[in-house]
């Protein structure tokens, strides 16, 4: 009668393992920390309309606000000039960096002079 041998894994076979268990542990775990803790990549960019300047803000470059006209201004009307649309967004860029709500009032505008030229 044959006997049957049971094989074990080598002692070095174990400890390689376990180490490839470890070391994949601790790359998971740092990889996590690292992308829940950076910081979103933010963007301005001006946008040319038909009649005139506007602006977009992107969030990982995915777009979060896209404003073709000055808010708070009841119609349709365009930032007149590139400089004045970037002014107004960068704005509320620094309000979103400050983890403010991105919200521009009538006051912020007359503030950084948009509504002196309408």
């Amino acid at each position: 009668m044959k006997s049957i041998m049971r094989t074990r894994p080598s002692k070095n076979f174990l400890i390689i393992i376990g180490l490839l268990l470890i070391i994949t542990g601790m790359l998971y775990l740092a990889h996590r920390q690292h992308s829940g803790s950076a910081a979103p990549v933010l963007e301005l960019l001006p946008l040319r309309t038909a009649s005139g300047w506007g602006y977009r803000i992107l969030v990982n470059h995915h777009p979060f606000i896209i404003q073709p006209y000055i808010p708070v201004i009841p119609g349709h009307h365009p930032f007149t000039s590139e400089g004045q649309a970037l002014k107004a967004g960068g704005f509320l860029l620094d309000k979103i960096r400050h983890h403010q709500q991105p919200l521009l009032t009538h006051k912020d505008l007359q503030s950084l002079g948009i509504t002196d030229s309408l």
